[in-house]
Order: C-alpha cells, then sequence, then structure tokens
C-alpha cells in the first residue's frame, strides 16, 4: 500500500494506491523544522477521488473498527 500524488515507480509496485491530495488542496497547519506551527489554507478544489493524508488516516481506522469523527481543520476551533 502507498499514498502518492502521481504514479511513481514505488506505486507501481503497490497492490493498494491511496491518492492523496497535494499541499494546494489542503487546509490545516503543520510543523516546520524550526517547530513553528504555520496555517494553511487550500487554493484549489481537490481532484475527485483525493482526500488529505489525516482523513486516509481516518477512514483506515473507521475500516478497521476504531470510530473517529471525519477529520476538518475546523475541528476543535
Amino acid at each position: 500500500m502507498v499514498q502518492e500524488l502521481f504514479m511513481t515507480e514505488t506505486a507501481k509496485y503497490a497492490d493498494v494506491i491511496l491518492p492523496g491530495a497535494s499541499f494546494l488542496e489542503k487546509s490545516g497547519t503543520f510543523t516546520n523544522g524550526e517547530r513553528r506551527v504555520q496555517r494553511v489554507n487550500a487554493v484549489v478544489e481537490p481532484l475527485e477521488g483525493t482526500k488529505p493524508d489525516g482523513q486516509i488516516i481516518v477512514d483506515i481506522m473507521n475500516r478497521m473498527g476504531a470510530k473517529e469523527p471525519g477529520l476538518s481543520p475546523k475541528l476543535g476551533a
């Protein structure tokens, strides 16, 4: 299993490919190398069938029996 934006050489070997969204398609925060939290806002709509990294993890958890709500940068705000 691999999560990729494009059909890379690694993805060609995978039995399952999870289509991820690019940084331009995601809103939320990230922590940079200086340990500073930075806010990012999506500038384009995600391509159909793609999901942000965190939502892919939540979907896998739900399929494994852990009931987790959908992921949103607005949660906890």
